[in-house]
């Protein structure tokens, strides 16, 4: 059986700004999805498949990750994964010829889908920068059912 690799991500803690979209990373924020990127890049992925929200802070975080870890398909913008995403949504939206594929999104929607489909509680909300790596003993990411990722990697806290 082929194995998939979902990695969720929460974006690395933002600055304010009067519109929510704006907000950037902060210094501390740059440090923090630079750490996760580097203990994900442990994992020695082939060429993941990053999608992030158009929000700059996860625009940033995913360009963070892109880097660390070498991703030739670059970042790709899913608007849906800003705000109301569904853990259907996502797996409906991920390419069958991907076997990682690395998700940048925001609380509680990012953490609501990891507990959703992890085998293990992952908590109600993911910290800044906060990520769980999960693998999946299928073919295609359709036949993903509630709680059946294993955790191999995560940061949450």
């Amino acid at each position: 059986m082929s194995h998939k690799t979902l990695i969720l991500m929460r974006h690395g803690h933002a600055t304010d700004a009067t519109y929510d979209k704006r907000r950037p990373l902060s210094t501390r924020g740059i440090m923090q999805a630079t750490l996760s990127a580097q203990r994900i890049a442990t994992l020695s992925l082939t060429d993941p498949h990053i999608l992030a929200s158009d929000a700059i802070r996860a625009q940033q975080t995913a360009d963070i990750l892109c880097r660390q870890l070498a991703s030739a398909h670059g970042v790709e913008t899913v608007q849906s994964l800003f705000t109301g995403l569904t853990t259907n949504d996502l797996l409906t939206h991920l390419s069958p010829d991907d076997d990682c594929i690395i998700v940048v999104g925001h609380n509680p929607d990012i953490s609501i889908i990891a507990d959703m489909l992890s085998a293990q509680s992952v908590g109600p909300s993911f910290p800044p920068a906060g990520f769980v790596a999960l693998t999946f003993n299928v073919h295609n990411w359709q036949s993903i059912i509630p709680h059946s990722g294993n955790i191999i990697l995560h940061n949450l806290g």
